[in-house]
């Protein structure tokens, strides 16, 4: 064997050979080497081979959520400092 290289075992599931790593996913209904959990949101396995493009995916919607959050954020600032600034000229 080669360095790096792993074992194989057999899924009695998928009737087929996989890495000793590998998972056999109740949701999917397949074998991920490296098997780390099965993401709802993006319905699929998350493991060795997608590891990396997970975590950008989380990180791209962290990243939309606080941009999202400071818009927001400034549009009610801003809302109620034009809102007492009408009051108060209102002469009220």
């Amino acid at each position: 064997e080669k360095a790096g290289d792993e074992g194989t075992s057999y899924c009695w599931i998928c009737c087929t050979d996989v890495r000793e790593s590998s998972v056999h996913c109740q949701f999917c209904g397949k074998c991920t080497a490296g098997f780390d959990h099965h993401c709802l949101y993006l319905n699929t396995c998350v493991g060795k081979a997608n590891y990396q493009y997970f975590f950008w995916a989380l990180g791209s919607t962290l990243s939309m959520v606080i941009v999202r959050g400071g818009i927001l954020s400034g549009l009610v600032i801003t809302f109620f400092i034009q809102y007492a600034q009408a009051e108060g000229t209102d002469g009220g």
